[in-house]
């Protein structure tokens, strides 16, 4: 952790384990929508969802649905006997109007929700390299209001040592006013387009492949607005703003850069 003076800073990385400990007990947890092909997060291992979080757009009274992939990463004791791990996988409930059900299979399966809401779904004994998929099915209340924000919540503890974990988050935002655009996800695309917090100075650096306009906003962990940082047209290549963080509570946020054609959002953590 970096502290600079009395002045606010990002831990982007603090929570997630070093890789030297996954070498054989290592949940891999990952997320897409049911139109793609390739899940987000593969081969990242994190429990703050950095990289591992995605953004759906939808109207109020809509149904939006994330499958999930859990699967177990960890290395084989030795040629011919894989190793196994029972990996538990707990998710959030639904609140306020939202309603959210898990089942164990991306198409029919079993109502799990119960369980993977309260003491946390296992997937039985997975050999290295097998895995488990498990569908989330949001309900929008009819109710919602431009902007507001539901997270799916994920996180997989491994059997073996409960202490190593991955996450991933699932967001849902009602409207196209200020939330990003249908099924966008993170990106880690350098070359093309990417968002960046960093701890020096609360900057955030982000990069275009052509002149646009540009809107970053900030929400907080229950995915309020609580901040525009950021609204005008930019030219192509990279630019870094500041946001003035002083005035905000220690916690998450949520840093998400919108573009007409681009949507990234980075998790953060908020330590004085």
């Amino acid at each position: 952790m970096r502290h600079l003076g009395k002045t606010a800073v990002f831990m982007l990385v603090a929570a997630i384990v070093a890789f030297g400990q996954y070498d054989k007990d290592k949940p891999d947890l990952m997320l897409k929508r049911p139109s793609e092909a390739t899940y987000l997060g593969d081969d990242k291992y994190n429990s703050t969802a950095i990289g591992q979080t995605m953004t759906q757009n939808a109207d109020a009274g809509d149904t939006v649905i994330y499958h999930f992939r859990v699967q177990n990463d960890g290395e084989a004791m030795e040629p011919g006997y894989p190793y196994s791990d029972d990996i538990k996988v707990k998710a959030n409930a639904g609140k306020d109007g939202w309603e959210v059900t898990y089942y164990n299979t991306i198409s029919g399966g079993s109502d799990i929700t119960d369980e993977i809401t309260k003491t946390g779904w296992t997937t039985g004994p997975l050999k290295a390299g097998a895995f488990k998929q498990i569908r989330a099915v949001v309900v929008i209340p009819d109710n919602a209001s431009e902007n507001d924000t539901f997270i799916v919540d994920m996180i997989a503890h491994s059997g073996n040592k409960p202490e190593i974990v991955d996450r991933v988050k699932g967001i849902v935002v009602v409207g196209k006013g200020g939330g990003p655009g249908p099924g966008t996800v993170e990106t880690d695309d350098r070359t093309a387009f990417y968002l960046e917090t960093t701890a020096s100075y609360s900057n955030i650096s982000f990069g275009l492949p052509s002149s646009e306009n540009v809107c970053i906003n900030i929400y907080d962990a229950t995915g309020r607005i609580i901040e525009q940082v950021l609204n005008e047209k930019l030219s192509a290549g990279a630019h870094t703003v500041t946001w003035n963080s002083a005035n905000l509570p220690n916690g998450l946020y949520f840093v998400r850069l919108l573009t007409p054609t681009h949507t990234a959002t980075s998790t953060v953590v908020l330590v004085k």
